[in-house]
């Protein structure tokens, strides 16, 4: 199902590519298929859309976190406090 919601989340950001939740979907789904770097991305770019969302914060923590970039991911938790 990760490669199918993959092209569907694609889809949707290249359609529609200021859409916050569908980059935050795409991030979820590259972390759970081991894409780190892709879920980075992803996250960045729904933090970059929008800069208050915690959500997006806490995502790019997690994603930093689980490639062992951790002062990054002081930083933007420290963010979000």
């Amino acid at each position: 199902s990760l490669r199918r919601a993959e092209v569907i989340l694609h889809g949707l950001t290249e359609v529609a590519p200021d859409f916050t939740p569908a980059w935050l979907a795409m991030a979820y789904v590259q972390i759970y298929g081991k894409n780190y770097e892709g879920a980075i991305a992803a996250a960045r770019q729904a933090l970059k859309l929008d800069p208050e969302s915690s959500e997006a914060m806490l995502f790019l923590t997690v994603c930093m976190m689980t490639t062992g970039d951790f002062n990054s991911a002081g930083t933007y938790l420290g963010e979000v406090r």
